[in-house]
């Protein structure tokens, strides 16, 4: 896997060869939401012709049989939840979705099925503070179950594409200076808005101690950097946020390696690196000794 992983063309490529999914996506068929979505168009029909033609009473031999079945169907879903929760299975989240979703319909035929006031009575109560209450938790278990999900693939997601790094710096001589490019030199002298963001970021203090899942850095970032990794997180570019995080994280732990994929320019405060952000094209991250994250430019 690791030499796939350095002949990935990008950060991303190397996530989806170690079989590590977005952190906001999920591998499923777009042709099973068209059929969803066209079963769900063609059962409205069929729910109006219920309505019109189905009596409001009816009689029939197999009652027990059919409460009977429902709920052993009930208890094997409620066993089921019971075991994957306690093992922390990847199941508790499908089957907690389930569980909610058997305790609501419980709830629903014991009140429209009750033949008198007091079964009726009864049958309310038991949804108020049993079953209603139950599947609350349950879709609370399933929804806590899928933000956690989301974290994990995320930290998963973090380490492939920090592979990426390690793997594509590895071609390089770790000691090297880094490179100095005409374009990166040029860019910042052409870029009045760039030399004004590293300028004002220099004489900036050091913001709050950077903290994410991955590093925890005192002083490690500039006021505006603070800022702006902020609004990268509140932002609705999640892939652009995470690898904005894995470049950090490159920088604060490797940063010979940070430096080797880095290049170097001169300004007014002095030399500063630009490391591009893996995939997100033509975002950069600007750092200094320390190392201190400077700017991200372009910048939200």
């Amino acid at each position: 896997m690791r030499a796939a992983i350095r002949r990935a063309a990008s950060a991303e490529e190397a996530a989806r060869i170690a079989g590590v999914p977005k952190p906001n996506s999920l591998h499923v068929p777009r042709w099973f939401g068209l059929a969803v979505a066209t079963g769900a168009v063609l059962f409205v029909p069929w729910i109006v012709y219920l309505a019109v033609e189905l009596p409001t009473r009816v009689r029939t031999s197999r009652y027990d049989l059919m409460w009977v079945g429902f709920d052993v169907a009930m208890w094997a879903v409620l066993v089921g939840l019971a075991v994957a929760a306690v093992r922390r299975s990847t199941w508790t989240e499908p089957l907690a979705v389930c569980a909610a979703t058997f305790l609501v319909l419980d709830a629903w035929f014991d009140i429209v099925t009750s033949d008198s006031r007091e079964d009726l009575v009864w049958a309310v109560l038991s949804a108020a503070f049993i079953e209603l209450p139950a599947a609350a938790v349950c879709a609370w278990i399933a929804h806590n179950a899928e933000v956690i999900r989301r974290r994990a693939y995320g930290r998963l997601f973090h380490w492939a594409t920090h592979q990426w790094w390690v793997e594509r710096s590895r071609e390089h001589d770790l000691l090297q200076p880094a490179r100095v490019v005409t374009e990166a030199q040029h860019e910042y002298d052409s870029d009045p808005e760039l030399r004004d963001l590293l300028t004002r970021a220099a004489a900036a203090p050091a913001g709050p101690p950077t903290s994410n899942d991955l590093v925890t850095v005192e002083g490690g970032c500039s006021e505006i950097a603070d800022a702006q990794l902020d609004a990268l997180e509140a932002g609705a570019d999640v892939d652009l946020y995470n690898a904005v995080l894995a470049a950090c994280e490159l920088i604060f732990l490797q940063p010979a390696q940070a430096q080797a994929l880095s290049t170097a320019i001169t300004t007014t405060e002095g030399i500063r690196m630009r490391l591009p952000v893996a995939g997100q094209t033509p975002h950069k991250i600007f750092w200094s000794d320390g190392p201190r994250i400077e700017a991200v430019f372009p910048h939200p």
